[in-house]
């Protein structure tokens, strides 16, 4: 059987299949965390590990965003061409400079003030409902829900908790377990989240104390943050609830400031700590191992965890 995994993205342009690359790379590095685990063992193909598909919802404000930097960029044009050569070359640098600020304030601020809409985080809550419905039909036939693994970034990590919390609060009040029919939440990887900033909108810290839950025993919450990315916050210490349900603030370090906030995907570490999670329950979801194994393969990832905070 194979485990399901999702990614969220965060602001920026992305297109439907963005995190096809990094799909490949998580499954041959899962792979090969199988093999070291399981030399003998006679293992699925990387390709056959996972059920993995990334949510695009970008397209949802890309018509508006898109409209809105036309009409910015024109009011900041100048009455007339100035004369002089030195004086051109200033207008249009100028112009560029404006045109790069229309694009940065309406994709990047657009897409975080476009969410806060109800009817835009409807919209891309149906979006995430759809990539798990597609993905539930790749699924064979599984007793129960099967193990999610969601890998947001960014934007990405407030989508999918506020996702994850609203589903299972609506399916609850029609006596529905769970956040999808088809799906619970086994992990939740966080990378670069700014969650904590979006305590604010609920009351500040004080006020946030009800995080989303793992319906997995075995599963792990792991906040991923880099010191030179200021978007990235530490979670665990933000109340005492955050604390019980996010099992590490993992620090990655490397990358220029703010740049590295778009780099987490790419970086070794994070692979990793991922691939590592996700080959312990593949064992665990296939029961290709005893159990008492199982418990020593997870303690041990817990202690790798620890010893990299």
């Amino acid at each position: 059987m194979r485990l399901g995994v999702v990614f969220v993205h965060g602001i920026g342009r992305e297109h439907p299949g963005w995190a096809n690359q990094t799909i490949a790379r998580l499954s041959r590095s899962v792979h090969e965390q199988l093999r070291a685990l399981q030399p003998s063992a006679q293992l699925p193909p990387p390709e056959e590990l996972l059920i993995a598909d990334s949510v695009s919802w970008d397209h949802l404000f890309r018509q508006r965003q898109q409209l809105l930097a036309q009409i910015l960029q024109a009011t900041s044009e100048p009455a007339a061409e100035p004369e002089g050569w030195l004086q051109r070359i200033q207008a249009w640098l100028l112009r560029k400079a404006r045109q790069a600020q229309a694009t940065l304030v309406t994709e990047f601020i657009g897409d975080i003030i476009g969410y806060l809409g109800a009817e835009n985080r409807r919209a891309v809550q149906e979006e995430m409902t759809a990539t798990l419905d597609r993905m539930a039909g790749r699924c064979a036939a599984h007793e129960g829900r099967a193990p999610l693994t969601i890998i947001a970034h960014s934007l990405g990590t407030v989508i999918a908790s506020e996702y994850v919390w609203d589903l299972r609060k609506r399916r609850a009040s029609s006596n529905a377990d769970g956040f999808h029919p088809a799906w619970e939440l086994a992990n939740f990887f966080t990378l670069g989240s700014p969650l904590a900033l979006f305590s604010l909108k609920f009351g500040g810290a004080e006020a946030f104390r009800d995080p989303i839950r793992l319906d997995a025993a075995s599963g792990r919450w792991i906040n991923i943050l880099n010191p030179r990315d200021p978007v990235g916050m530490p979670l665990r210490t933000l109340n005492e609830e955050y604390a019980a349900v996010i099992h590490a603030d993992l620090l990655v370090r490397g990358g220029k400031y703010l740049q590295c906030h778009l780099e987490y995907l790419q970086h070794a570490k994070v692979l990793r700590v991922i691939a590592e999670k996700l080959a312990v329950d593949w064992l665990a979801l296939n029961a290709a191992l005893p159990e008492n194994r199982l418990r020593q393969l997870a303690a041990a990832y817990d202690a790798t965890l620890r010893a990299s905070v």
